[in-house]
């Protein structure tokens, strides 16, 4: 009784003095962590408590706050995501000691999504030290030019696809519509197709698994997603926060269960299987339908700029777990979809079911359709591809040492290949037909190139490709005006000195190509559209549109055939124009990757019948 009345008396000081103790425990704690970078030297704009400096990316595009602070505080400077420090780099020649020189030393890719399903943790973009070694080896011996060029025939056959969807879309809105997510489709179409070799029905079916896959992984990305953003600023909470990405579980669940019937059929019958499967199943145990391989390591995979040392990382510790930057993701379309809550979602036994893998409007295997228009390709025989010469393809005998894919393992690249490749590839492309219809004088320029190589107006070959620098140098300059990956993540694994700046163990470095695109000393007058400056030249290592070292795009020249390809038919058959709803500037969004941020309409004008017999 005597205690319980001394605490009744002295009930609120002691509630207070807990609490004052609390609060000064986390103001001592938060300004610890805020001290990492006065610790270091490094300069940087001075972080808010608790919230770091994140609540400055909501007043201003996070593209112009990163040019913004680089012309302040230089090119190296820090901020902070919460309590987690990141070290921005925008200085070109640092950026190639980072990702290239000092590859050992900032190998690892921290995450940019914070909720990830289905095993999407062991993908090529997520995985890190000999886990990614040795997926990375065995993906880009299926991303050969000798692969591409295989690939390339079911990529016309997608193409000339394309061209009947626009037909279409332009009968039924003659005055122009939104291409974004015509171009959402067609990367399915041809990811799924030339890469897996599964048949997607993107075009025709709004609820391809494949698509509703790729929003939903996109949305959940997006720092505009309220669970997504606070727990990237968080990642405590990610656990609690998690159940409510329900669409993305949801989809990723479908793709997983797909994936595994697609890629269960496919080591039945390996011989009609695309390059990627066929590299992927060459690793499974035991290889189906493919000679059993020498665990020889291969001496011919390594690509221009790519150190076989730097490559050697079979002692790596793995890194201390360090969140990515809040970035935003979103998908736009002509015909926008409601969010629907899971009671409206489709069963998953139903689709997974209904999966047909060679429908019945492809008739033919993956193998006789790349022979059947290879053949109509005859004078194509003898060159790489329209992209520098790279790695062959590994033999079987050549292969990987020691590294044995099971089915799960096969599947786990299959549905990071889908989440890696379809967003960039489709927004790429987007941007292109933008440039071409508010560039008028240049899409001229790029369509006579195309009527004086093209040999036949109703296909091009990856030789005619390949001598279009005209239209190689525009797609160039739309990448570099829209930067879809502005850019790229890396975790210090190992204390290091670079340039007399310290970097320690688990700090998150972001090497921002998009900033050093927008600085005078690398693009002259780079606010002008000009595709000429990639003739004229430019500073050493300020151009990185697929990423830089060993961990940039394991397809970078696959896109940049896709490019071209797609760019030469669609001028062949139509002049692209700008219409009312055309954005001029265009406005962009981070999401995670650029997007424009209300899509990109524009029209198609048929060319006329006497320039098409011009032409011929």
């Amino acid at each position: 009784m005597v205690l319980a009345s001394i605490l009744s008396n002295y009930s609120v000081p002691i509630v207070l003095i807990t609490l004052g103790w609390f609060l000064y425990g986390l103001v001592r704690y938060v300004r610890r962590h805020h001290r990492v970078f006065t610790l270091l030297g490094i300069p940087g704009p001075k972080p808010s408590f608790l919230f770091g400096n994140a609540l400055e990316f909501g007043k201003m595009f996070p593209l112009d706050l990163y040019t913004d602070w680089s012309k302040k505080y230089g090119s190296i400077f820090g901020y902070y995501e919460g309590l987690q420090p990141s070290v921005v780099v925008t200085c070109p020649e640092l950026a190639h000691e980072i990702l290239v020189k000092k590859f050992q030393n900032f190998s690892s890719r921290p995450n940019h999504a914070p909720f990830l399903w289905e095993r999407e943790d062991k993908s090529l973009q997520n995985s890190n030290g000999l886990l990614w070694k040795q997926q990375r080896q065995i993906i880009t011996g299926g991303m050969s030019g000798r692969c591409i060029r295989e690939m390339f025939p079911v990529v016309q056959d997608i193409t000339e696809d394309l061209l009947e969807e626009i037909e279409r879309a332009m009968a039924d809105s003659p005055q122009g519509f939104r291409v974004d997510e015509l171009f959402e489709r067609y990367s399915v179409q041809v990811i799924t197709q030339a890469t897996l070799g599964y048949h997607s029905n993107a075009f025709v079916d709004e609820d391809d698994a494949i698509l509703r896959y790729m929003q939903a992984a996109h949305n959940s990305a997006s720092a505009e997603n309220f669970a997504t953003g606070l727990a990237r600023l968080f990642p405590s909470l990610i656990n609690i926060l998690k159940p409510l990405d329900y669409k993305h579980k949801y989809w990723a669940g479908i793709l997983s269960r797909v994936a595994s019937n697609f890629v269960h059929l496919t080591q039945k019958s390996s011989e009609n299987a695309c390059p990627v499967m066929r590299s992927l199943c060459a690793h499974s145990f035991p290889p189906p339908n493919l000679p059993t391989i020498s665990r020889e390591r291969n001496t011919t995979s390594s690509r221009e700029g790519e150190s076989r040392d730097s490559l050697n990382m079979e002692k790596m510790q793995p890194p201390s777990a360090v969140n990515s930057n809040a970035m935003h993701t979103q998908t736009h379309s002509y015909s926008k979809r409601k969010e629907e809550p899971l009671s409206s979602l489709p069963s998953q036994e139903k689709i997974v079911n209904e999966v047909n893998i060679y429908p019945e409007k492809k008739t033919e295997n993956y193998s006789q359709s790349s022979n059947r228009l290879r053949s109509e390709n005859t004078n194509s025989s003898s060159s790489e591809g329209n992209v520098p010469a790279g790695r062959t393809a590994p033999k079987p005998e050549q292969d990987n040492k020691g590294l044995v894919l099971n089915q799960q393992d096969i599947v786990d690249q299959v549905m990071g290949l889908l989440a890696a490749g379809l967003g960039p590839l489709a927004v790429a492309m987007t941007f292109v037909i933008h440039c071409l219809a508010v560039h008028g004088e240049e899409q001229e320029r790029v369509y006579r190139e195309i009527d004086n190589i093209a040999l036949n107006t109703d296909t091009i070959s990856l030789e005619e490709l390949k001598r279009m620098k005209v239209l190689e140098r525009f797609i160039f300059e739309s990448m570099r005006m829209f930067p879809v990956a502005p850019g790229v993540s890396r975790e210090c694994v190992e204390d290091c000195v670079i340039s007399g700046h310290k970097f320690i163990r688990g700090m998150v470095v972001r090497v921002m190509s998009g900033v050093m695109y927008r600085q005078e000393e690398n693009f002259a007058q780079f606010q002008e559209f000009n595709p000429d400056r990639f003739r004229q030249g430019y500073r050493k290592h300020a151009w990185m549109p697929f990423g830089h070292g060993p961990r940039k795009c394991v397809a970078d020249r696959l896109a940049i055939t896709v490019f071209k390809l797609c760019t030469v038919r669609i001028l062949q058959r139509y002049q692209v124009c700008t219409t009312e709803s055309t954005q001029v500037p265009l406005q962009l969004a981070l999401r995670p990757f650029l997007v424009p941020r209300d899509g990109v309409n524009v029209k198609f004008v048929l060319r006329g019948k006497q320039e098409d017999e011009s032409r011929l």
